[in-house]
């Protein structure tokens, strides 16, 4: 468990900015923004480079960390289509200081110098991107799994802002620059085959690109760029879902499992991706343009899961072993059984299918006019509209009355996860041997047969002692708008050292529509929930859709096989089930789930003005710039109660709930860099950023518990009642950053560079109980007020006749009170050009950054300081690689150490940690001709697994293995 934690700064923020960022005080007089990048990212131009080869790249990298006017740093392509790595977020983690989150093994997010994904901003040319979910900030940021890397000619991580930036992005800001016409000096085009093959899933799929640029005059120029991609993956994995606190029989309560899976998921996505540019000049001082980005990604998915809640035992166990950890007075139970009859297990086997289809549109119409010779005007009216679809069937067999299982620790397993033995009983189980077709005594892992369900009187699936849900799952549908507006001056002056002046503005207004629902199906001409009796009623004969487990995951498996009661174990057709709701008028949008709907509207009106500089400061030359923006942000949301598991026809059934916010932000920045001498540069920052609640924070609702008529079920189950509410007043996060660092640049081409890094954190957002109880039950579901009651908020009721206690608990996002993130950052990148032979054609890319942190944040089972969420105290990368012009090789290996994703969770009490993980990948390629090119590469060949752990290490939540991937590709060049 991580327990780091270091003491926050105390120091005045005003002497503490002197000390990171000025040497002198006339750091005031800052410089000017190098010209012609052709992005925009206003004042960080960079001139258009050719790049071709791994040494080239890093070299026009190099370079453009040397010109830059902030901390910054580039990732460039190898060749037109081809970055370093397949992947957006597998490559962006090569630069210092980044590291990346996965999903079924490819990289997803990316996360900042620790902070999260959700604080990193994307954008591409310098303007927003509506991602298709706004999903909440655990799991939050924006996938750029979505991007085909052929899209990009430019990455840049940008970790200190300037004043002409738009705001959001605490982390930092990732900037995909996309290629224009006038880029080229004549028509040119590359055509790319490839195949992917995925060890885990034992499949192959396809990708191409196409991209042609032609700047037909010097007046009209444009590109397109177009790929088509697959991808065949699949996840084995076992976890618990959370281990929760028991009164298991000894002095201290323990925690022990809720529920254990073993799980099976094999994914199938198809990605379409488009860009285009339009250059038009009518004259030298005028440029318009329009840029269009288009993506779209189906994922079609089916996860199987064999599923043993232990949660209805309620830890009533014999045979219990418990695990002490020192400084907790909680331990944990590592082996128990589970006794019959209503304290037993309840053994589920689920298979789930899931249709999702994201699409992300982004439209820019610019204007760049040069007036005269010292006014530039530049213009953009940017449109981004993000949409998903969320499908889910989640089909279900389960056994009614409760099995016998004994958990240990499975000694002799290939992994440390837990084995399960699931006995039967004739007495108390009646009907769950021919349900499930034992013979005997026998073990359901080791024998197949069909089941026999028919013999026990069953025509369907649903009665005693099994039940089947037909399908279960939440249908979710959002919409994602962003409309702005963007104008920029630029005015050069000669006033000191100050060369140009840059003000401006931006207006954004930005909406989001979620709408949840649940199927319903026709039958005999009245419309039934599908998890309803009279739907269960329409399952076929088990007998007709039983298969084996093992032959449907897919046969022989590295994973499966260290488990032999897998092998001949029972496995159904939810396919079938699926069918079958298909033929009743299945209705995606039958039901409303209406406390999960949200709409939301942002409106941001952000003005700045800024100031380039360069010149002498005593010995030494600076280029500078320094600048303020000021923020007005105002929020209109609308949220809805309702009941947890309370489902109405119509979304007017609920109770609308409106809510409105708005503040103010100023965001000062400065960015220096000093020439102490040719080779080494100097350079500090600092700055006030901020990023905004996601709309799912941010806005408010209201969600009770299910069955609030009816409490009596709250007795036999043992349950509080429990309320969820929306915060609409919350702020947004918002932290002071500072900077400090060296950079050697050596006559051989190389660069090495360390920097410190501190962040202060003002405000972050944290799930917060309300300890007011007449605040608890703000929408008036209970029958009577919540009082105090022998010490705790509750309700008092006559059930049956009897008077009974229920407590009462709420939670609601809520600002916490501030966290503090300090680093260094190291690296080096090398050509060995300098020496004789063969050897010059090699190099090394290597870098190491490391994170303390501390926050308000504490375990609560052991009362431990916890860091940020996010945070992975150490990170690098190390590259070596090859290049002769014809022949190229790249051997790249990364790591982060262990970090926390999820701080609290309430449900458990605990953190959820992701152990430290390491990944190795390679890749080779060949010119057959100039312009002719095969690429071979890998990744994760040594097939590294991830973990997760609640609390304690030896709490197992997540034990994953995706394989290793293989690609080769063929790119011609015209």
């Amino acid at each position: 468990m991580i327990r780091k934690c270091s003491k926050t700064f105390s120091y005045n923020k005003f002497i503490k900015t002197l000390f990171f960022v000025g040497i002198s005080p006339s750091l005031l007089i800052l410089d000017a923004i190098q010209a012609a990048e052709n992005t925009l990212i206003k004042n960080n131009e960079i001139e258009v480079i050719e790049v071709i080869g791994l040494r080239t790249s890093i070299n026009s990298s190099i370079e453009s960390k040397r010109n830059a006017d902030r901390v910054m740093d580039t990732i460039f392509a190898t060749n037109i289509g081809k970055l370093p790595d397949n992947n957006l977020a597998e490559a962006i983690q090569r630069v210092t200081g980044v590291q990346i989150t996965r999903k079924n093994g490819v990289g997803a997010k990316v996360s900042i110098r620790g902070m999260p994904p959700f604080f990193s901003r994307v954008t591409i040319n310098g303007q927003s991107v509506t991602p298709p979910s706004n999903e909440d900030r655990v799991s939050g940021g924006f996938g750029l799994s979505m991007f085909n890397s052929s899209l990009a000619s430019q990455i840049q991580v940008i970790k200190s802002p300037t004043a002409d930036m738009e705001e959001g992005g605490l982390g930092g800001t990732v900037n995909i620059i996309t290629r224009r016409g006038f880029d080229f000096d004549k028509p040119t085009g590359n055509v790319q085959v490839g195949s992917t093959f995925e060890e885990l899933a034992d499949e192959q799929s396809a990708n191409t690109s196409f991209f042609f640029a032609n700047p037909v005059n010097n007046q009209f120029a444009f590109t397109i760029n177009f790929s088509l991609s697959e991808l065949v993956n699949r996840k084995d994995y076992v976890d618990i879902n959370r281990w929760q606190l028991y009164d298991v029989g000894v002095e201290n309560d323990a925690f022990a499992p809720f529920r254990s899976r073993i799980r099976h998921q094999e994914k199938n996505t198809e990605t379409i991706n488009l860009a285009s540019s339009i250059q038009y000049r009518p004259n030298e001082g005028i440029e318009l343009y329009t840029d269009i980005t288009f993506s779209e990604s189906t994922d079609d998915s089916i996860a199987r899961d064999i599923s043993f809640d232990f949660k209805d035992a309620k830890g009533n166990f014999s045979d219990i072993t418990i695990t002490k950890h020192p400084g907790s007075s909680f331990g944990t139970v590592t082996s128990f059984l589970t006794n019959y009859s209503e304290s037993g297990v309840a053994l589920k086997l689920e298979e789930k299918f899931f249709d999702v289809k994201s699409s992300v549109l982004t439209i820019t119409q610019g204007m760049n006019w040069t007036i005269d010779d010292n006014w530039l005007l530049e213009a953009a009216i940017s449109y981004s509209k993000g949409d998903q679809t969320y499908i889910n069937d989640a089909t279900k067999i389960q056994i009614d009355k409760k099995t016998k299982v004994d958990f240990n620790d499975g000694e002799g397993k290939r992994f440390p996860i837990f084995g399960l033995d699931v006995r039967p009983d004739s007495e108390i189980n009646s009907g769950a041997d021919e349900a499930f077709g034992l013979m005997g005594d026998m073990n359901i892992f080791n024998q197949f047969n069909a089941w026999s369900w028919a013999e026990s009187g069953q025509e369907g699936c649903y009665g005693k002692p099994i039940f089947c849900d037909i399908t279960d799952g939440a249908n979710d549908y959002e919409e994602n708008k962003e409309l702005s507006i963007q104008l920029d001056l630029n005015r050069t002056i000669e006033f000191g050292d100050i060369e140009k002046i840059k003000f401006g503005g931006r207006y954004r207004k930005r909406s989001r529509t979620l709408e949840v629902y649940r199927d319903t199906l026709l039958i005999d001409g009245e419309e039934y929930n599908s998890r309803s009796n009279e739907a269960r009623a329409l399952l076929p004969n088990i007998n007709d859709v039983s298969q084996r487990f093992y032959e449907t995951v897919g046969g022989e498996s590295p994973f499966y096989s260290s488990y032999a009661q897998l092998q001949n174990f029972v496995w159904y057709d939810g396919k079938a089930f699926v069918d079958i709701a298909k033929k009743h008028d299945l209705n995606r949008k039958g039901e409303v789930a209406g406390f999960d709907w949200r709409k939301t509207e942002e409106k941001v009106l952000g003005i700045y003005v800024m100031a380039n500089a360069q010149g002498e400061l005593g010995n030494y030359t600076y280029k500078a710039n320094f600048g303020v923006r000021v923020v007005n942000t105002d929020i209109d949301g609308l949220g809805y109660g309702g009941l947890g598991g309370e489902e109405v026809s119509d979304i007017n059934q609920l109770t609308s709930l409106k809510s409105s916010n708005q503040y103010w932000d100023v965001l000062p920045s400065v960015n220096i860099s000093i020439n102490i001498t040719e080779k080494l540069i100097f350079r500090s920052a600092a700055a006030k950023v901020m990023t905004r609640p996601e709309p799912s924070e941010a806005s408010y609702f209201a969600k009770g518990p299910a069955n609030i008529d009816d409490l009596s079920y709250l007795i036999a189950e043992g349950d509080e009642i429990t309320f969820r509410y929306g915060n609409p007043d919350l702020d947004p996060y918002r932290a002071w950053q500072f900077d400090m660092g060296l950079e050697f640049y050596a006559e051989s081409g190389g660069l090495i560079n360390i920097g410190l890094f501190h962040k202060d954190i003002e405000s972050f957002i944290v799930e917060q109980n309300i300890v007011e109880c007449n605040e608890m039950d703000k929408e008036g579901f209970l029958p009577v007020e919540v009082t105090n009651i022998n010490g705790y908020c509750g309700i008092s009721l006559l059930i049956d006749g009897n008077e009974e206690s229920f407590k009462v608990t709420a939670q609601q996002g809520g600002n916490g009170d501030g966290a503090s993130i300090t680093g260094v950052e190291i690296g080096i990148q090398q050509s060995f050009t300098f020496l004789n032979g063969i050897w010059q054609n090699f190099g090394v890319q290597a870098n190491y950054t490391y994170i303390d942190s501390s926050s308000e944040l504490i375990e609560k089972s052991t009362g431990d300081d916890l860091p940020f969420e996010g945070v992975s105290e150490n990170s690098y990368n190390v590259i070596g690689f090859y290049d002769d012009g014809i022949l190229q090789a790249r051997v790249a290996y990364n790591y982060r150490s262990e970090y926390i994703s999820v701080a609290y969770e309430a449900s458990s009490l605990s953190s959820v940690s992701v152990e430290g993980r390491g990944q190795l990948d390679a890749s080779i390629s060949y010119n057959l001709t100039p312009d002719f090119v095969i690429n071979l590469s890998g990744q994760n060949l040594t097939n590294e697994s991830l973990r997760e752990f609640q609390g304690e290490k030896i709490r197992l939540r997540s034990y994953q293995e995706f394989g290793a991937r293989y690609m080769l590709n063929a790119s011609y060049k015209f």
